[in-house]
């Protein structure tokens, strides 16, 4: 069951399934000593992400929360399974997809990387990607660039489309990506992407997933 990124789509049968539980470290190669971890909450998980330069919490629902890292891929990309949904998390480095010299608007960069990444899983599907995009306003008074196409006949490995939200992360844009699959709906996983990201809360340092943790158990 592959979600379409900058990667060789993954296959959620071929990986390795682990429980997520409190404080349970989801990626290696640490830039300090705060992990990047996923601490449970009352009605699901907040992953505290201290991974690529960037930091902030984010609070995702659902109960039988899994995560999964399949062997080779970066530590950057957070994988999980939120009952029947495949989700992904990842930063990229502005730098990576444009021209330092360039001095773009925060919707031209998610645009840019829109396209940069809709090319490469064009060229990985080996087909035209019908592809539809709009702005759309956050929550928490943030905004995000939401894009998505149908999979392809022929190459959905049980996906019926994949779903983007990005959002600028000061030199970083934050990807969340969900494959749509069985009896799940375009407009619900989308809906379930936005509160997400709704959450956002960034910081300019690394967070410490024990003090965050304490707050959680006192109901703060």
């Amino acid at each position: 069951m592959p979600i379409i990124a900058r990667f060789r789509p993954f296959h959620c049968r071929a990986a390795q399934l682990v429980v997520a539980a409190a404080a349970s470290i989801l990626a290696a190669g640490q830039e300090h000593s705060y992990p990047t971890t996923l601490l449970t909450t009352s009605d699901g998980v907040m992953l505290v992400h201290n991974l690529n330069g960037v930091y902030f919490t984010l609070e995702m629902k659902g109960r039988d929360v899994r995560t999964f890292r399949p062997s080779g891929r970066s530590p950057q990309r957070i994988m999980f399974q939120i009952g029947k949904r495949a989700v992904q998390i990842h930063t990229t480095k502005i730098g990576a997809f444009l021209d330092g010299t360039e001095k773009p608007s925060a919707r031209e960069i998610l645009e840019k990387y829109r396209d940069w990444e809709a090319e490469f899983a064009a060229k990985a599907l080996g087909a035209k990607l019908e592809i539809t995009a709009n702005f759309v306003g956050l929550e928490n008074g943030g905004e995000a660039l939401e894009w998505s196409f149908p999979m392809p006949e022929g190459q959905s490995g049980g996906f019926k489309y994949q779903l983007y939200l990005t959002t600028v992360t000061g030199g970083s844009v934050l990807l969340l990506n969900c494959g749509v699959t069985g009896d799940d709906s375009v407009g619900a996983a989308t809906e379930y992407l936005r509160q997400s990201l709704s959450t956002l809360k960034l910081s300019d340092q690394p967070i410490d997933p024990a003090a965050i943790q304490k707050t959680l158990r006192n109901g703060q």
